[in-house]
């Protein structure tokens, strides 16, 4: 629909509309909201510039005159058109009709560069939604205005012109004919005319009104030249006897110079030969012709101003088709992004009322675009989401606070999947909310995966606690036969004489003694794990703490033949910390010492 409302809209801006009738322009600009969705009829009302009242001039409608005039009238007593009049913006509006059925009005103001000029009514099928038909209406009736006021002055500027011409060539006419039909009517005209001596050029008679327009007496012009009273007229031989009208100059006997226009004849009067000539004071006339000219240079500037602004308004059309049509392959490709998307997409109305889903949400979900249209987001309700986490949803989103939420839907085949959902209100240029956008993704694989991850989690928590008790019960299993094996070996020690003897009895009590060592550290770490070891928290000087730590291993290392430093740069440091502990801590990163060395023998 845009698109072919903006190609109509090119070529009745490109069209020439030179030479093309009123009504021919008013039906072309009337064409062009065909376009409009749910276009039912286009009718214009134009303003008459003496009474101001608005007249019905076309309508694209088959009705007659009368019902279109009683609709209009009816907007006028809903003060629509007052509305329209005052704001001069484009004004929608609707009401019942008679038959039980709502109208619905798109009103346009023609504002033309001078003065409003009319108003177009359009009647549609339904509600106009998409806003961005408004804009075009306006730009067309821009330019529509601007051609039918270009179009009346025009009209004037020919008739003005036309009555002019008219006027002259009824004025000279009249003058030629009354000189032609009283020339030899001497005092009883308003005319000046002499009767000239053809040879010797003096006057030898004059009426009354040449007499007054030059200003003396009789007795003196008769007799005298010619020339001394006229200047710049010469005489030219003609075959009819009449000479054309001749523009002069007459002066009078004070000296001054009046424009004149005068006209010749030759006459016989017995032998002799003459010339009567008639003249006339054309001083209001060339006042007249000035302001003629005048007016003329007046409106042909006003037609250049005019032609000037329709240009300028030609170019500036021009370009905002053009930034329309910019607009629109940008709007176009937020589209296909949309479309294209790969997470489902849902706008609704204020009301919840689902205006628009793209394909991934049909992939999703399994609802065509036809059976989500117009219904509510519930029909993904699975039931089970909190009723209390839809209500906060809203009292969230009509604040204008966006919403992230998790949540199980359900399919058009009743398949329960999870969905990560971002929902924001939509705002206008006013700031205002008009609808609420929802991204949805479906993360049922991710939700799995965690499943599983968390069930493996919870294995291997199970594991370490199964294996921390088998650590306590071993250290304790194997504490009782270690102690009969230290006990045994010290008896041994004290009775045997034999020197190697009593060396192996050393050996096996000092081997007791530090796996006795090693199965307390393997208490210690499942106690730690297991969180069972009691803390005392006391102050510990740091530096005794680390000397008696180090101590009991200072011999193991001597015989190992190994070097072992402690350097101890400060010697009171205090600390608050569980002495016991902390000996227990050393005693098992020394047994785990000892085992990578031994590993690594």
């Amino acid at each position: 629909m845009k698109k072919n409302m903006m190609e109509d809209l090119i070529r009745f801006n490109e069209s020439s509309k030179i030479g093309v009738q009123e009504l021919d322009i008013i039906s072309e600009g009337l064409n062009v909201f065909k376009n409009i969705d749910g276009f039912k009829s286009a009718s214009i009302f134009l303003l008459n510039s003496i009474d101001f009242n608005f007249k019905f001039k076309l309508s694209t409608s088959s009705k007659s005159e009368e019902e279109i005039t009683l609709v209009f009238q009816k907007l006028i007593d809903e003060g629509v058109i007052a509305n329209v009049l005052n704001s001069e913006e484009i004004t929608k509006s609707n009401f019942p009709n008679k038959f039980n059925e709502v109208d619905y009005f798109i009103i346009i103001p023609l504002i033309a560069p001078s003065s409003m000029i009319g108003i177009i009514i359009i009647l549609l099928e339904n509600q106009l939604n998409d806003q961005s038909v408004l804009s075009y209406c306006k730009i067309h009736s821009n330019y529509f205005s601007t051609l039918l006021d270009n179009y009346n002055l025009n009209r004037e500027i020919k008739n003005l012109t036309e009555i002019t011409d008219k006027v002259i060539a009824s004025n000279t006419e009249d003058i030629v004919q009354s000189t032609r039909e009283l020339k030899k009517i001497l005092d009883s005209v308003q005319i000046g005319i002499i009767i000239v001596d053809k040879v010797t050029d003096a006057i030898i008679d004059i009426n009354l009104t040449a007499v007054q327009l030059i200003g003396n007496d009789k007795d003196n012009v008769i007799g005298s030249e010619r020339k001394e009273h006229f200047l710049f007229l010469e005489r030219k031989s003609s075959n009819s006897n009449y000479l054309a009208e001749q523009e002069g100059l007459l002066k009078k006997n004070n000296g001054s110079l009046i424009p004149i226009i005068m006209t010749t004849a030759e006459i016989s009067l017995g032998s002799q030969e003459y010339y009567i000539e008639s003249f006339i004071d054309i001083t209001e006339r060339k006042h007249m012709e000035e302001d003629l000219q005048k007016a003329h240079f007046e409106l042909e500037h006003r037609v250049e101003d005019r032609t000037y602004e329709l240009s300028r308004t030609n170019e500036k059309l021009q370009k905002e088709i053009r930034e329309r049509l910019k607009a629109e392959e940008e709007l176009l490709k937020l589209y296909w992004a949309v479309e294209q998307s790969p997470t489902a997409i849902i706008i609704t109305d204020l009301n919840g009322s689902i205006e628009y889903v793209n394909p991934r949400f049909t992939e999703l979900t399994g609802f065509k675009f036809e059976e989500a249209v117009g219904n509510n987001p519930r029909i993904l309700k699975s039931g089970n989401v909190p009723q209390e986490q839809y209500k906060l949803l809203w009292e969230n989103l009509k604040k204008g606070i966006e919403w992230r939420y998790e949540y199980i839907n359900k399919k058009k085949n009743g398949e329960l999947f999870w969905v990560s959902s971002f929902i924001s209100p939509i705002r206008n240029a006013q700031g205002e909310i008009t609808h609420y956008l929802s991204v949805q993704e479906d993360i049922s694989d991710t939700k799995q995966f965690e499943k599983e991850l968390f069930d493996a989690k919870e294995k291997a928590e199970q594991s370490n606690r199964l294996k921390s008790v088998l650590l306590k019960n071993m250290s304790h299993e194997f504490r009782t036969p270690l102690i009969g094996i230290l006990g045994f070996s010290q008896i041994l020690a004290d009775l045997l004489d034999d020197a190697e003897q009593n060396e192996m009895a050393v050996s096996i009590e000092a081997s007791g003694k530090r796996l006795l060592s090693t199965l307390d550290g393997v208490l210690t770490l499942s106690q730690l794990e297991s969180n069972e070891l009691p803390v005392n928290i006391e102050k510990c000087n740091l530096s005794e703490l680390i000397k008696s730590c180090t101590t009991q291993f200072a011999k193991l290392v001597k015989d190992k033949k190994l070097e072992f430093y402690v350097d101890i740069k400060v010697d009171n440091a205090y600390s608050k910390l569980d002495s016991q502990l902390a000996k227990k801590r050393c005693q098992i990163y020394w047994i785990m010492l000892s085992s990578i060395q031994i590993m690594a023998l």
